[in-house]
């Protein structure tokens, strides 16, 4: 059955309290929040963090629950709001990759920085997930992809005591490969390579296949995850959940109606990320203006959908990454308004 979630409904709780906060209020909440953590929680050995790790790890958890929103700020989005404090002087940020920023450091002898003053409220919710030394308890990332050994290359895995059904991040798994390729001397004297042995014949190609005698070990890594089975690992608060397979990214299908005349953006596989449909459809009506409604997605037991009456895309996709720490890489848009006009 299908549950609407009707534009102009009743605002109750959290949504209707967010709704009616102002850019200017919310502005303040930033900027608080942000201060707090550069006075309370930010360490210097903390840095460099990239910006969305910045303001999910240090700088929300300095603000009362659930109440910063870059979006209902003047600065609607996370890197304009970091980009407007480092024009400051508070910060200092870089740009590590095209649209990727990471905070550098911070200007501890600035002004507004020595002026601050953190309120006992603040310091306590800045300083409740920290140990006795001040630093921060690590989270877990929201999506860890994890490897399991297959039978061809399970012999591999044995070989260093390793049980059956064990799972391992990337980084393990070709630690694993590395620690046996030592433990059974198979780099090459020019130490570029690694030698096969049966182990590693068997494991890595098809039975009767040409296989050479060594492979350089900047191919035998990707090889070696290549024969693995693919599992991954969800956790968002409390919950942590292992799935089997690859991540399912998010799709969020834009499609036209009534000859063109209106759109409707589609939104599944949220689960993938322990996202609630119905709290996410919630806070889109709210953001967008929109008429929504959340169902069971068709062919999927258990999946569910939001439906969106209009286009909202780019709102969908920057909330999911910004409130959600949903990666990017893991948005899947996909426009079915773009018809091929025949030849």
């Amino acid at each position: 059955k299908e549950e609407a979630v009707e534009e102009g409904g009743d605002a109750e709780g959290e949504d209707g309290a967010k709704s009616e906060v102002s850019a200017e209020e919310m502005d303040d909440r930033l900027w608080n929040a942000f201060m707090t953590c550069l006075k309370v929680r930010l360490k210097k050995s903390d840095l460099p963090v990239l910006f969305h790790e910045f303001f999910a790890d240090y700088v929300m958890p300095c603000a009362p629950e659930d109440t910063l929103d870059v979006k209902r700020s003047s600065h609607k989005k996370l890197g304009q709001f970091l980009m407007a404090m480092a024009e400051k002087g508070l910060i200092k940020v870089e740009e590590v990759s095209p649209g990727v920023h990471q905070v550098l450091d911070l200007d501890r002898s600035h002004a507004d920085y020595r002026a601050y003053e953190v309120d006992a409220d603040a310091r306590s919710r800045a300083t409740k997930d920290q140990d006795a030394k001040g630093k921060v308890v690590e989270r877990k990332p929201l999506v860890v992809e994890l490897f399991g050994a297959t039978q061809p290359v399970q012999p591999v895995f044995t070989a260093l005591g390793h049980e059956k059904r064990k799972l391992f991040t990337k980084k393990e798994a070709a630690q694993v490969l590395w620690q046996y390729v030592k433990k059974e001397k198979l780099e090459t004297e020019s130490g570029t390579s690694v030698r096969l042995d049966d182990v590693l014949r068997r494991g890595l190609y098809k039975k009767n296949a040409d296989t050479p005698p060594s492979v350089p070990k900047k191919n035998i890594v990707e090889l070696f995850i290549s024969k693995l089975s693919q599992f991954h690992e969800v956790n968002r608060d409390d919950f942590t959940e292992v799935r089997k397979g690859a991540v399912k990214p998010v799709q969020i299908v834009l499609e036209q109606r009534q000859g063109g005349r209106k759109h409707v953006t589609r939104i599944s596989a949220l689960e993938s990320f322990a996202v609630n449909p119905d709290t996410l459809a919630k806070e889109l009506q709210h953001m967008c203006a929109a008429s929504t409604s959340v169902r069971p997605l068709e062919g999927k037991v258990g999946g569910m959908e939001i439906i969106i009456q209009g286009l909202v895309v780019r709102q969908a996709m920057d909330h999911l990454a910004e409130k959600y720490q949903v990666p990017r890489k893991y948005l899947q848009k996909v426009d079915k308004t773009k018809v091929k006009k025949k030849k």
